[in-house]
């Protein structure tokens, strides 16, 4: 029960001091540095599909399926496995970013909500989106978003800039960097992903015939982190 109690003494001490108290506890080797990569635009859809039941009909609709990626990395780090500490030592989120001049009001909102992350300690990493000559007909696209995800998060675990890699995608494009990380870089750091997962709502990145740990967020968890800002609306970055 020793290894019990000292968890929670460093799950409940703030941030500043909950690295501190692990390595005291756990010992150096026991404190695992967590980074979070984080496909937003990915994530946001999928929650759209896996949890109707947490859309509120007095919000406006782009606002279902938002999520505080920051409070997900708390969820994944209090989730730790028993006898170890995870600190969470990085929150990275991977987005499309709208024209200014095509999309204005998309634009400034999806500024104020990557601000309003940057404040809570998340790093953003913007790539412009990709309009095509009959847009507004046809949607804009996300160009090199994953491409710069892949590549982070395998270059992070090549220089040892963690313990536990945590992709956050459902995105196959990611399949090789995962795969690249679970069988390469096994000896120094560990590869995990995250997937939404409801009644009606199964998908995950995985590798067939390997074991790679999923962080399954349900119903309950995802209402938790929920972000029901509305960033179209100025003062709701604040």
């Amino acid at each position: 029960m020793k290894w019990l109690l000292a968890y929670w003494v460093v799950l409940l001490a703030v941030p500043s001091e909950r690295r501190d108290l692990a390595r005291f506890f756990f010992g150096r080797d026991m404190l695992q540095r967590v980074v979070l990569f984080v496909d937003l635009d990915n994530l946001y859809f999928k929650a759209r599909d896996a949890f109707p039941r947490c859309k509120d009909a007095s919000l406006p609709d782009h606002v279902f399926g938002q999520f505080d990626p920051v409070e997900l990395g708390h969820l994944i780090c209090e989730r730790a496995p028993a006898g170890t500490a995870w600190d969470l030592h990085q929150v990275r989120v991977y987005t499309g970013m709208p024209s200014r001049v095509k999309e204005p009001q998309a634009h400034r909102a999806r500024q104020s909500q990557c601000s309003f992350w940057t404040k809570r300690g998340a790093v953003i990493l913007q790539r412009s989106l990709q309009y095509l000559s009959d847009w507004p007909k046809s949607k804009p696209r996300q160009k090199g978003v994953d491409v710069a995800l892949a590549l982070d998060y395998v270059m992070f675990a090549v220089e040892r800039y963690y313990d536990v890699g945590v992709l956050a995608s459902m995105d196959t494009d990611l399949l090789p960097a995962l795969k690249y990380v679970h069988e390469r870089c096994a000896e120094h750091c560990r590869a995990n992903v995250v997937a939404w997962r409801s009644p009606t709502f199964r998908r995950r990145l995985d590798l067939p015939g390997q074991s790679v740990w999923c962080h399954q967020i349900e119903e309950a968890d995802f209402r938790r982190m929920m972000d029901r800002r509305d960033y179209l609306v100025p003062a709701s970055s604040a």
